[in-house]
């Protein structure tokens, strides 16, 4: 979206000068600051909002499409994670009931001379 206005919370008013699919730079009217470069979209999150609405609204739905898969995968992770406690409990209390059973009494085996 080259050429496309941003503002920055901090540092106000820019232009878009390149972007990829992981990074965007924009280049601002500050005189100490020139053209800084963020992480695309995730910029837009907290930093830059697009002038034009109708792009904002795009780089919202991408950014709504990322945390759905993040939340996807953070439930994957924790459901995995649960299972894995649950064999470790299973494992422990084997453990515990093996530990409670007597030992077995060995026979002396009688040696006939």
């Amino acid at each position: 979206m080259a050429g496309e206005v941003v503002n920055h919370i901090s540092f106000g008013s820019g232009i878009i000068t390149f972007q990829d699919d992981k990074h965007i730079k924009v280049i601002f009217n500050k005189d100490e600051i020139k053209e800084r470069t963020f992480v695309y979209p995730e910029a837009f999150i907290k930093y830059l909002e697009y002038k034009d609405k109708a792009l904002q609204k795009q780089v919202n739905e991408i950014l709504h499409t990322i945390k759905q898969k993040q939340d996807e995968v953070t439930t994957l992770f924790e459901k995995e994670k649960a299972e894995l406690l649950v064999v470790k409990i299973e494992r422990v209390q084997a453990l515990q009931e093996s530990a409670k059973k007597p030992p077995v009494k060995s026979r002396k085996r009688i040696i006939k001379k």
